[in-house]
């Protein structure tokens, strides 16, 4: 429960809190290098996500040799729409992500950290 406070604080900051100033809940160690709200991100789009988009497009790659499969999960409109909906959120997560990348105490801080550590 604590990692959804945490996760939902975190998403205040950066839908409200950023732009009036508040300081960032989360501090980054050692240990902790992602916020919540990032780690939780990560591991849905990893875990779940990569996945389903895998398959599905497995699926759609050769329709006739997978018919069975497709048939059972609802047919090629359906595998279609979920690959589709994944895919749009992907390209929401490429624009999403260097936005949320220049929100720095400078433009290029959280960049320049990606690649010097």
């Amino acid at each position: 429960m604590k990692h959804f406070r945490e996760s939902f604080r975190q998403l205040q900051y950066y839908g409200y809190g950023i732009f009036r100033g508040d300081p960032n809940p989360h501090h980054v160690s050692i240990y902790h290098k992602f916020n919540p709200m990032q780690s939780m991100t990560y591991q849905i789009i990893m875990m779940i996500l990569v996945p389903i988009q895998f398959f599905s497009g497995l699926l759609l790659w050769d329709v006739a040799r997978f018919s069975t499969t497709v048939d059972m999960l609802g047919g090629v409109r359906v595998v279609d729409t979920v690959h589709v909906i994944i895919f749009i959120f992907f390209v929401g997560y490429i624009f999403g992500h260097p936005y949320l990348a220049s929100l720095g105490h400078t433009p290029t801080a959280h960049f320049k950290a990606m690649f010097t550590g």
